[in-house]
């Protein structure tokens, strides 16, 4: 689900974080489909996903 490097490589604390959100945001959109299946849920997960 995440992956973070031991050296940085110049990138900011902020890309590692917007990419765990991103990866949150996913899981979470996925377990409300389990729950709930929805179009508006399905569309969210999509562009979560293509993001």
């Amino acid at each position: 689900m995440t992956h973070f490097p031991l050296r940085h490589d110049g990138v900011s604390l902020d890309v590692h974080a917007l990419a765990v959100g991103v990866s949150v945001l996913c899981t979470v959109l996925a377990l409300i489909l389990v729950v709930r299946p929805a179009v508006v849920v399905l569309a969210a997960g999509v562009v979560a996903a293509t993001v």
